[in-house]
């Protein structure tokens, strides 16, 4: 008698983690989406923002993140928000230029290079420490950034 209260006891405990496990692995699946990166898309129509067109609140994110590289979407009301930044440089001659943007059914692309932006003729002297980052602006989208 005990062992068949045994062998039932085993046996829901194997049904029960059986259970939790399907469970889970199906809770899993159903926020997941599998899609492909494409190489093209629509073009899409967006500003380059200097500090005086960005939320107080980016600039504030921008400014405590500076120091490193780092990629960051922000969004308000009206405006998405797209951040590519190259950290500390060690010449003030630099800037991103983005390469690349557009979007697909799944996403928003972009490609973004550090690059010179200044001649020896300029204004630069290019022996001082940037921050260079661009900060470009287009409607509010749900959709995420990839950023290449």
């Amino acid at each position: 008698m005990k062992n068949d209260e045994q062998n039932k006891s085993k046996l829901r405990g194997r049904s029960t983690l059986l259970l939790v496990w399907f469970l889970t692995t199906m809770l899993m699946c159903v926020g997941c989406t599998i899609f492909k990166e494409s190489d093209n898309g629509d073009s899409l129509l967006y500003d380059i923002c200097d500090s005086s067109m960005l939320p107080e609140e980016l600039k504030i994110i921008i400014d405590s993140k500076k120091s490193d590289k780092f990629n960051l979407v922000y969004s308000n009301n009206n405006y998405t928000y797209i951040v590519m930044a190259a950290g500390k440089q060690e010449r003030d001659d630099v800037g991103i230029k983005v390469e690349k943007m557009y979007r697909d059914n799944n996403a928003i692309y972009i490609k973004g290079l550090l690059c010179q932006i200044a001649t020896p003729g300029d204004t630069v002297s290019g022996d001082n420490i940037s921050y260079p980052y661009t900060v470009i602006r287009i409607q509010k989208s749900e959709l995420p950034v990839i950023f290449q």
